[in-house]
C-alpha cells in the first residue's frame, strides 16, 4: 500500500490524501533495462550506479479524499 498526502498549515481545506493498493509484477530483462535507462536520464545520480533490484507495481485500487472542492491546484 502507498499513501500520499498534501496539506497546508494555513488552509486545511487544501488537505488531501490518496491511497493506492499495489501488486508487485515481474519485469522482464528488456523492460528492466529500459526503466533503468529512463531513471538515469531523469536522475543523473543513477547513471553510473547499477541497481541491485528494480521493483515494479500495478495499481489495483485507488482511494482518496479532499478537504476542499478543487483538486486542480
Amino acid at each position: 500500500m502507498l499513501v500520499c498526502d498534501h496539506w497546508d498549515r494555513a488552509d486545511w481545506s487544501r488537505l488531501w490524501w490518496v491511497r493506492a493498493t499495489l501488486e508487485r509484477v515481474d519485469t522482464e530483462a528488456a523492460g528492466r533495462a529500459r526503466y533503468e535507462l529512463l531513471l538515469g536520464e531523469k536522475y543523473p545520480q543513477y547513471r553510473d550506479h547499477p541497481f541491485s533490484d528494480l521493483l515494479t507495481f500495478r495499481i489495483t485500487d485507488l482511494t482518496g479524499w479532499s478537504g476542499g472542492s478543487d483538486l486542480g491546484e
